[in-house]
């Protein structure tokens, strides 16, 4: 080995970190109960949800811009080739507010 340490390899990041530590079966248990609580938590889109979000992409389309929501949550919207990034409905109805829509 030229003169390496055997730890070469090692690093701090937090994904190594990770994989470094045991798997015991009570660490599974917690995360199994973590991911059920956050499926728990998701809340689908409601009819008035939907609405606002079809409200939106309308009066933006009528200036010419598209919106998009997109599948992990959040919303893009584009015109030209340039494109921004809106976190939530609330960010979208800012938007509409300042491009006039």
């Amino acid at each position: 080995m030229s003169g390496r340490s055997e730890e070469w390899w090692s690093s701090d990041h937090p994904v190594d970190r990770m994989l470094q530590q045991q798997l015991t079966p009570s660490a599974v248990q917690a995360a199994a109960r973590a991911a059920i609580a956050a499926a728990a938590s998701f809340r689908s889109p409601t009819e008035d949800d939907r609405k606002a979000f079809a409200t939106a992409q309308a009066r933006l389309a009528l200036k010419g811009f598209e919106l998009v929501a997109m599948p992990g949550g959040g919303y893009v919207s584009q015109q030209w080739g340039h494109v921004r990034a809106l976190a939530d409905m609330a960010a979208v109805e800012a938007f509409v507010r300042q491009v006039g829509a």
